[in-house]
């Protein structure tokens, strides 16, 4: 009993000391870093301010372009997840780059003959039923609102452009609202580096057929002296 109550008395004095120097917590006046931060919002854009970039950049392009002269973009093709599902779809740098679009089949065709420079883009019709699987797809005012680009050909006449540039015949669109009739002396395109170069023809299927069909080496990749020697 005698030892409780000697414990007792030590804590009580422990305590009655502990109050008479009157002791705080010490507290930090910075303040310490979240272990978890929140990203910040996107920046946003309007339209106007969207557009003027884009065309900021395809002008740009243009500059670095030889006179009489075509670059053509084409858009990444969908990767198959498994089966009949694809992974979602990512657009080709190059053409999301000069256009903001996330739309396959979207081509994009930049033509340069002196001081006269035209922006062409090439995108499929609408289609309800391709919507229910795919997504919503562009129409032409949405296309030109996201883009910039006013001159837009159904992706159907997309062959017959192509085959204008190869024959080095003018071409028209079938509503007469686009036409080209100069000949291009070089042509850009995004091509495999070699034939070993196996992702290369993977991603740039469409480009490696057309370089095929114009008859372009594979060391005229964006070379403007090999496509010129290769369209004369």
């Amino acid at each position: 009993m005698k030892k409780k109550f000697l414990v007792l008395a030590v804590m009580f004095g422990l305590l009655q000391f502990g109050s008479g120097l009157n002791l705080k917590a010490e507290t930090s006046d910075k303040t310490e870093p979240k272990a978890i931060r929140i990203t910040p919002p996107a920046p946003k854009f309007t339209d106007a301010e969207r557009q003027a970039e884009l065309a900021k950049r395809r002008a740009k392009v243009f500059e670095a372009m030889n006179n009489k002269s075509a670059m053509i973009l084409f858009s990444a093709e969908p990767k198959i997840y498994t089966n009949d599902v694809d992974f979602m779809y990512r657009q080709e740098n190059n053409l999301y780059y000069l256009t903001n679009l996330k739309q396959n089949n979207a081509t994009l065709v930049l033509l340069k003959d002196g001081a006269n420079r035209k922006e062409i883009l090439f995108l499929p019709k609408r289609s309800p039923q391709a919507e229910t699987w795919l997504g919503r797809m562009y129409s032409r005012e949405n296309a030109t609102r996201i883009s910039g680009v006013k001159m837009i050909v159904d992706a159907s006449e997309l062959n017959d452009f192509l085959q204008s540039v190869k024959s080095k015949t003018a071409f028209t669109s079938k509503d007469n609202s686009v036409s080209n009739s100069f000949t291009a002396e070089t042509l850009y395109l995004l091509t495999p580096e070699s034939p070993r170069d196996n992702d290369g023809m993977r991603e740039f299927r469409k480009e490696n057929a057309q370089r095929r069909l114009l008859g372009l080496s594979f060391d005229c990749r964006l070379r403007s002296e090999c496509n010129d020697a290769a369209l004369r």
